[in-house]
């Protein structure tokens, strides 16, 4: 008989607690991996003929990306002082509505044509920037802290799955022709979706995971009500391990922005010439595995030896981060064979060539050490963070993290453009911005526990406060 510590700790029960939260990843996932695999094609859409136009599409992605990093700070300021529901509901409808436009956007004019594009991507991205702020806060007071990297290894699963399965699919369908069948469907997903968290989600009290304040929040009457003030301002959300973590975000996303904006064109543009549909197989093949596998045990480990000392989650970013900077060296290392575009879409190439199957083991190993970093960078900024700031403090790093992501694109676009498509130039002038954020990682062994115990100060000092205003109403 399974205990109820155990049924707890398990991943059925979190998936129960928060599989409307996972489907939201799952449909921003879905959104995103059209634009990667098809950046090729929507280039030949807007300018038919014309050679890849790495600079506009590569602004495309960077344009969406900045406007969701600014954005973000606006909704995490409102997420932790009203409803987050009804918060949701609103932007997830909306980014529903911007998608479904997209189904409309004209082709063949070029940047006549490609103004559009880049207009109603911006809108895009203003509201499906929402999501990562109020999730984060939604998390933390759904889940108990040694249940949080089971759930961010759940959504890593999530951002590995779909994008694999839909990179595909997508390809297929805009090979197909029916590019805006596709937009219009995930615009329709979106809306369906908000109506669901409108009607149907609960949103769990503020603070209510929290050891020192759960008991007093567990009175139905008891609302955790604090709101951020100058002075827990500064010894909390502006601690010296809040700001490592955000200036780490800086230099690692431009990396990982440039990477993603590479990867996909490397093997596409000749003298490759894999066809988008065989790209997304090889992805699928090696990138699913990877996808299941890595969230799954890393969330579990990172959850056991997170629980026994912070300073492990930390351990575990950095051993991911020092693995990452070999992987994505290997990519541009294995030597691809050159095909002519007719064999580039011969499903039989993949296997044919040993230079695809050993690209696509590193794709594997490269998403397996990634989980490692994703499922614990988010639990550690919970932690040391006060219940009230928990959609400020993910719309800080969002705004940091994406807006620093979305300079990759155009950056690798610029770069791609000087070097005249010579990918390997562009990536390893470019590697030695993951090792700043290296650094602030280990920097943070300094810094963590004596932040972490100032949170866990005001804490106590608020579950006082707290039951002494529940005496006070008897």
């Amino acid at each position: 008989m399974v205990s109820s510590d155990e049924t707890s700790r398990s991943y059925g029960y979190v998936i129960k607690k928060v599989w409307p939260l996972l489907a939201y990843e799952a449909l921003v996932g879905i959104f995103i991996s059209a634009d990667y695999i098809n950046l090729i094609y929507l280039s030949n859409l807007l300018w038919p003929g014309e050679s890849f136009h790495a600079l506009q599409m590569g602004a495309l992605i960077t344009v969406r990306l900045w406007v969701d990093g600014v954005c973000a700070l606006l909704w995490g300021y409102l997420a932790d002082r009203i409803k987050r529901k009804t918060m949701l509901s609103f932007t997830s409808s909306m980014t529903g509505i911007m998608i479904f436009l997209n189904g409309f956007l004209p082709v063949g004019g070029g940047n006549s044509n490609y103004i559009w594009w880049i207009i109603v991507r911006g809108f895009t991205g203003m509201f499906m920037s929402a999501g990562g702020p109020i999730i984060h806060s939604f998390v933390s007071d759904i889940l108990q802290k040694e249940n949080r990297s089971k759930y961010f290894g759940l959504g890593s699963l999530i951002w590995g799955l779909f994008p694999s399965l839909f990179s595909l699919a997508s390809a297929v369908v805009f090979q197909l022709g029916y590019w805006r069948y596709y937009y219009f469907s995930i615009g329709l997903l979106y809306i369906f979706y908000s109506a669901y968290m409108l009607l149907r989600f609960i949103e769990p009290k503020r603070g209510i995971t929290e050891q020192v304040l759960t008991n007093v929040l567990s009175n139905t009457d008891v609302e955790y009500k604090f709101k951020i003030s100058k002075d827990t301002l500064k010894s909390t959300m502006l601690s010296k391990t809040n700001l490592l973590i955000l200036f780490e975000g800086i230099f690692t996303n431009v990396f990982f922005g440039i990477l993603d904006l590479l990867l996909l064109p490397y093997i596409q543009d000749a003298p490759r010439n894999l066809s988008p549909t065989n790209s997304a197989v090889l992805s699928l093949t090696f990138g699913l595995p990877a996808a299941l596998i890595g969230p799954l045990v890393f969330g579990q480990l990172s959850d056991k030896f997170g629980k026994k000392n912070i300073k492990n989650r930390i351990k575990m970013i950095i051993f991911s981060l020092i693995g990452g900077f070999f992987l994505v060296s290997c990519f541009f290392l294995v030597d691809l064979p050159h095909l002519s575009p007719a064999d580039g879409e011969n499903i039989s190439v993949l296997w044919s060539f040993n230079g695809f199957v050993l690209y696509g083991i590193v794709i594997f190993l490269a998403r397996i050490d990634f989980s490692l970093f994703m499922v614990n960078q988010p639990a550690i900024i919970q932690e040391i963070n006060l219940p009230e700031a928990q959609g400020s403090i993910r719309s800080w790093g969002q705004m940091v993290e994406i807006a620093s992501y979305g300079f990759g694109p155009l950056l690798a676009g610029i770069l791609l453009t000087r070097y005249e498509q010579n990918y390997q130039a562009v990536i390893f002038s470019m590697a030695w911005l993951l090792l700043p954020g290296l650094l602030m990682w280990f920097l943070t062994f300094k810094t963590i526990k004596g932040d972490r115990k100032r949170v866990q100060e005001l804490l106590s000092d608020r579950s006082k406060i707290l039951e002494e205003n529940k005496n006070n109403q008897c």
